[in-house]
């Protein structure tokens, strides 16, 4: 059986792209780049340089993350792009599946996930996808917790906030911070809750 060369992909055709675009506008040609790469430890000819900037040779890993290392940008950029906030273009991010730019990007920044997802899975979501900064408020939290009518409160104003900064999440993102700067110290039940325990409330009594 022959083999069938595997396709590009709307990402290898972006990160190809954008190689030759970030290549240019720092004023390098292919053979400073190749002798970048060498220097980091993934050498690439010039000739496979150019059959890569003209999507002729697939990227690997290894070849994305050494070619953002030596243009001195992430491998996201190669992947997406640099124009985070030019509205809710869709980018293609696999043969079937697309979604706005924005998004995308906040995807790739480990904020949120592609797919809707409650205030426990975006937690989890940033858990995972950000281990030199975890969420300040994920601490193992019981589960029961997230019924609790506060943190369903938080959560609406979030969605609510996010609706209103959609075309510029730099806003909101700005805005989150300042709510975090003000947690950093260790979550405190009290401040929060109240004399209330948390782990016992029947939550579902109209005076709780």
């Amino acid at each position: 059986m022959a083999n069938v060369p595997i396709e590009l992909g709307p990402a290898g055709r972006r990160a190809a792209k954008n190689v030759n675009r970030i290549r240019t506008a720092l004023g390098l040609d292919l053979a400073q780049v190749s002798l970048r790469l060498t220097e980091v430890g993934r050498p690439i000819g010039v000739p496979a340089l150019s059959r890569i900037e003209n999507e002729a040779r697939r990227l690997d890993a290894a070849d994305l993350v050494a070619l953002a290392v030596v243009l001195g940008v992430t491998p996201n950029v190669l992947l997406f792009g640099s124009e985070r906030y030019l509205g809710p273009a869709n980018v293609q991010i696999t043969r079937e599946r697309s979604a706005p730019m924005d998004e995308v990007w906040t995807w790739a920044d480990g904020e949120l996930p592609l797919t809707p997802a409650t205030a426990r899975e975006q937690l989890d979501f940033q858990k995972a996808a950000r281990p030199h900064r975890p969420p300040v408020l994920h601490k193992e939290l019981p589960a029961k917790l997230w019924e609790h009518p506060a943190v369903q409160e938080l959560e609406r104003a979030y969605k609510a906030a996010a609706e209103v900064f959609e075309r510029d999440r730099t806003v909101l993102d700005l805005l989150m911070n300042e709510l975090r700067g003000g947690l950093e110290e260790p979550f405190d039940f009290d401040k929060w809750f109240g004399d209330k325990d948390v782990l016992s409330t029947d939550w579902d009594d109209k005076d709780a």
